[in-house]
């Protein structure tokens, strides 16, 4: 996994840094699937499988990092993004393989870009170190 530098947080893929984090946040569910009969009395539930999601907020500083066609390439063709990885400083990282569900750029009056994107995860486990 790539290291954080200036920032607080780094997102990888492949273990080759794409940008720095400014925000990330983790959305890991089950969603119940209801299976009751006709001849009962009240509703069952049973619940899916796990599904997680991360929104992220990254600097998008276009000079010298090459990843950030990357995430755009992966939103226009489908492509899976294997080895998806948001580190911060203190160790903590959540990681996986995921689909980019959606990618916004805004550029502030002072220059600085930011993107927000969503990574849906996809085909395997969701790994999250405390």
């Amino acid at each position: 996994m790539a290291v954080p530098t200036a920032g607080n947080a780094v997102f990888s893929i492949n273990a080759a840094a794409v940008g720095e984090v400014a925000s990330a946040t983790l959305t890991v569910s089950r969603q119940p699937i209801e299976v009751t009969a006709i001849s009962d009395t009240y509703r069952k539930h049973e619940y899916g499988i796990v599904e997680g999601t991360v929104n992220l907020e990254l600097f998008w500083d276009t000079a010298g990092v090459t990843g950030h066609s990357t995430i755009v390439t992966a939103l226009e063709n489908g492509t899976l993004l294997t080895a998806a990885a948001v580190v911060w400083e203190s160790g903590k990282s959540i990681a996986g393989n995921a689909y980019v569900q959606d990618v916004s750029i805004s550029v502030a009056p002072n220059g600085v870009a930011q993107a927000t994107c969503t990574l849906i995860f996809s085909g395997s486990a969701i790994t999250i170190t405390q």
